[in-house]
């Protein structure tokens, strides 16, 4: 399993820097093993960059199903990213560009679990509101807000690898509050 696990690593850190450019053999080199056993674990590299993206998705949308705070949610998807750089990288080169090979029933789970997420922060937000009369547009206008700080500060994590933004997260959140309470 281990073998296996380092396989899968190696696909998922490759596939964030490079897209589907990287090669079994860079595959082979990065778990340490030689390229053809990694054919006893994966029938492909397309079968393998599939589970790679099954499990990086179960493990990745997991993360909020039961969060009850918008709060949480926030903090949530930040540190998983940051806990792994590489993850911001992954999941903007799926979703942005994802590859044309790429099994159409993954990407139907995935643009499901998105929507999932969407409406799980947007019932949150309802919730949590403090005017209880807020329209449905509003609420959508902050659920889209709400996900715009969360993919604008990943990237500029991506861009600007030398700052450490992870200090201003507790501000923007407040600010992010203050929008929530007009």
């Amino acid at each position: 399993m281990e073998t296996k696990q380092a396989i899968m690593t190696g696909a998922f850190q490759l596939f964030a820097v490079k897209g589907l450019a990287f090669s079994m053999s860079e595959v082979a080199d990065y778990a340490g093993i030689k390229k053809a056993s990694i054919y006893a674990h994966f029938a492909s590299k397309e079968k393998l960059l599939k589970e790679v993206i099954e499990t990086e998705s179960e493990g990745y949308f997991l993360l909020n199903t039961r969060t009850k705070d918008l709060k949480t949610v926030f903090f949530d998807i930040l540190t998983y990213h940051r806990e792994d750089p590489k993850r911001t990288l992954f999941w903007k080169r799926l979703l942005i560009l994802p590859p044309e090979a790429m099994d159409q029933v993954v990407m139907n789970q995935i643009e499901t679990r998105l929507q999932n997420r969407f409406q799980h922060v947007r019932e949150l937000i309802k919730r949590e509101s403090k005017q209880a009369d807020r329209s449905d547009e509003e609420v959508e206008t902050l659920t889209v807000m709400f996900f715009s700080l969360v993919h604008g500060l990943l990237s500029s994590e991506l861009i600007y690898t030398e700052t450490d933004l992870s200090h201003m997260y507790e501000g923007i959140w407040q600010q992010f509050m203050i929008n929530m309470s007009h």
